[in-house]
């Protein structure tokens, strides 16, 4: 059998044409903008892939169907290209998209301010600075930085992490108020831990803010002379820390 001009002399199967070459007129390029934080270096992030792949999805629903995969790249702001691998693992090879504009990044996302932690809370509650509305903003909690980013997690707005940092959760954000929250499922805050929120708004950089999880406000305790406290008023005084620091009738003071 033959197909495109070769000549096969053993056929176990009839000849028929690769997706991408059935595709190979019918893909189309998009166009339009990309925002890209890394141009220098080339690199495409998790988000910005998927914004690329989506904006090409959406100009090829007719062979939305043929497509496997995606992998968009750039060569710095002057050329995007795409690769599309077909269902039947056959590949478009490396196509530019001469209408897509690459734009590089150059602000940073608005900051957050956080409400203060305790090691009984379970809900982490913050706000976002500036004026609604707030759609398309997202924020990320990260539980527990590790000894080794906690003083440099927001250097010069990198949101520094490493593989001893808890991964990032997503936290609830109001789009009308800005305000966010996160629900902790099983509260496991130890004093002195250091928590931190990352917000990225489209087309921005991420910006990072981050506080430390302090001791609970405990009930005063009244007294008749301060200069001698009472084994009465050390039973009560006792008792109202232990009573702060207990949740659902489980203590969250230290072993001992």
């Amino acid at each position: 059998q033959t197909l495109d001009g070769a000549t096969s002399d053993v056929v176990t199967a009839n000849a028929e044409p690769s997706k991408a070459s059935e595709n190979k007129d019918k893909l189309k390029m998009p166009a339009g903008e990309i925002w890209i934080e890394q141009t220098s270096s080339n690199q495409v992030n998790k988000d910005e892939q998927a914004e690329a792949i989506q904006k090409l999805k959406d100009v090829n629903s007719g062979i939305a169907g043929d497509i496997k995969s995606v992998k968009f790249s750039i060569d710095g702001t002057d050329h995007a290209y795409y690769e599309v691998t077909y269902t039947d693992g056959s590949t478009s090879g490396q196509v530019e998209a001469p209408d897509l504009k690459i734009k590089q990044v150059t602000d940073y996302s608005r900051g957050a301010t956080l409400g203060s932690i305790t090691i009984v809370d379970n809900v982490i509650k913050g706000q976002l600075a500036g004026e609604g509305p707030f759609d398309g903003i997202k924020v990320q909690i990260i539980l527990s930085l590790s000894d080794a980013v906690k003083d440099s997690y927001c250097d010069k707005g990198k949101c520094l992490v490493d593989k001893d940092t808890s991964d990032p959760v997503d936290a609830t954000v109001n789009g009308e108020t800005g305000e966010f929250s996160y629900t902790i499922p099983n509260p496991d805050l130890k004093l002195d831990q250091k928590v931190g929120v990352t917000v990225k708004e489209p087309h921005k950089f991420k910006s990072c803010s981050q506080t430390t999880v302090k001791p609970v406000k405990v009930e005063k305790i009244e007294v008749r002379d301060p200069r001698k406290v009472t084994a009465d008023d050390k039973k009560a005084i006792d008792a109202a820390i232990r009573k702060a620091y207990t949740v659902n009738g489980e203590s969250k003071l230290p072993n001992g």
